[in-house]
């Protein structure tokens, strides 16, 4: 064989080759074989009868090697458990999306990290978007391990329950979360003293929402008009007013009563 590609195509015809053989009764030789690129197919050379044949012998220095059951069984016991294993676990388990499984599972400490988190939040999938998209772009930029990261999965936890539980919004939620890499002050001690609290008062954020509409009348028209996807540039226009303290769904609830109001 003086090529790689003759091989793949030796191969490809002998074993199809046999097992035609085999589907029609009949047996393998052993056999050295001859393969002619021209035709692309394999011929008899000499036949083997044994494996002296090959000038096989068994090695006297090596003593037969009996391996129990009970061995297996107990080294694998010891084994931690594999990535690809991980991986189908956490779909099956977390209920995440096999991408997301794939690169939470790509070394052993973040996995563990993704799983100490996921135990205290009960939301995997908000743990898995916060750890792909947050904590990634801070190892990354940091060039360090997970191991090496300031923010601890119960820190990290408690952040993400604030935020599903709306206590704060999303924006102030990744302010608090480049703040807790140097302070270690847990999330909602850092929100109280560091005034990042949401804006609850529905009275002064309604205000905030009139003076919105008086002074954008053309997107006011143009919203009423048909031109929905306007609701964004309101609400962020009250995100900016607020530093990101507002409530994004109240805002959206005054914005969609009043505009809908009859001129």
């Amino acid at each position: 064989m003086n090529s790689i590609h003759g091989v793949q195509k030796a191969i490809t015809y002998e074993i199809n080759r046999q097992i035609s053989i085999l589907e029609t009764g009949g047996s393998i030789e052993q056999e050295t074989l001859l393969y002619n690129a021209a035709d692309g197919k394999c011929y008899p050379m000499r036949s083997k009868e044994e494996s002296h044949d090959y000038r096989y012998f068994p090695d006297p220095d090596l003593v037969t090697l009996e391996v129990s059951q009970e061995w297996i069984n107990r080294v694998a016991a010891s084994l931690p458990e594999l990535p690809l294993h991980r991986r189908q676990r956490f779909v099956e388990e977390y209920q995440i999306p096999a991408y997301d499984a794939e690169v939470l599972t790509s070394t052993r400490a973040l996995a563990e990290y993704f799983e100490e988190t996921a135990e205290l939040v009960q939301d995997p999938k908000a743990v898995s978007n916060w750890i792909m998209t947050e904590v990634m772009a801070r190892l990354n930029e940091q060039q360090i391990i997970i191991d090496e990261f300031a923010i601890k999965p119960e820190r990290l936890g408690d952040l993400i329950k604030m935020t599903l539980s709306n206590e704060i919004t999303g924006p102030i939620a990744k302010e608090v979360f480049a703040i807790m890499q140097s302070d270690p002050a847990p999330p909602d001690v850092i929100v109280d003293l560091r005034g990042l609290a949401p804006l609850t008062d529905s009275g002064e954020l309604e205000k905030l929402v009139d003076q919105i509409i008086a002074e954008n009348p053309e997107e006011v028209a143009r919203f009423r008009a048909g031109h929905k996807k306007l609701m964004g540039f309101f609400v962020g226009n009250v995100m900016k007013a607020t530093q990101g303290k507002a409530d994004p769904k109240l805002a959206t609830q005054l914005f969609n009563r009043k505009l809908g109001e009859s001129q």
